[in-house]
């Protein structure tokens, strides 16, 4: 097996990287574990230039977003590039997420915006039957944690119904969601420092 790690600074998407990645990996077909860490700058800048990055061998990725841009560089950046990737042999999934919000207007902003990073880190997965464990790590800014920031994670399962094993570690409250009543795998899940667990909506 082959792994790689990369750390890259990010001001636009559109940046070279991206691109060389999308030559690069599908090159590499030993590679099994893959591990990113892009710093967002502070003005994400939009782009279109869109490549698919297939990964044909890729079972372990992970990716880690310190100072991330938010709400901003998830249209901007995340979204697109969670799209373009294409790993179908994906089993294992870990991102960790160190949140610089900016521009948050009020509670119900700060939770519609959680809920679309999850959406966006997520919904791409639903038709990964490999996809066996998930961890999700939400953390603020050091400049931000001295700040209350009263929200809760809604946890969209119907995204993962193949995964058995859900790690999440955040500095908000966590709800399950499970609108449609989706089958699910899960067998194993952790919470991790997060304020309340609403068990409600499974019931």
């Amino acid at each position: 097996s082959f792994s790689v790690s990369r750390s890259l600074d990010l001001t636009t998407f559109s940046c070279g990287f991206f691109k060389s990645l999308s030559v690069l990996l599908p090159t590499l077909q030993a590679l099994t574990l893959l591990d990113l860490t892009v710093r967002t700058a502070a003005i994400v800048e939009e782009s279109h230039d869109l490549f698919d990055i297939r990964c044909p061998s890729v079972s372990s990725f992970t990716l880690n977003l310190p100072s991330f841009t938010f709400p901003g560089a998830m249209d901007t950046f995340l979204d697109p590039f969670m799209r373009s990737l294409d790993m179908p042999r994906l089993a294992d999934l870990i991102v960790s997420v160190e949140m610089h919000p900016r521009n948050i207007q009020g509670k119900q902003h700060l939770d519609e915006s959680l809920e679309a990073l999850l959406q966006v880190l997520l919904v791409g997965y639903i038709a990964h039957t490999n996809l066996k464990s998930v961890t999700i790590k939400l953390s603020l800014t050091k400049s931000e944690t001295d700040q209350e920031w009263p929200t809760t994670l809604k946890i969209p399962l119907s995204c993962i119904p193949s995964v058995a094993s859900l790690t999440v570690q955040t500095f908000t409250d966590i709800q399950l969601s499970r609108p449609d009543r989706t089958l699910l795998a899960l067998r194993e899940l952790r919470l991790i420092e997060c304020n309340r667990f609403d068990i409600a909506s499974l019931e």
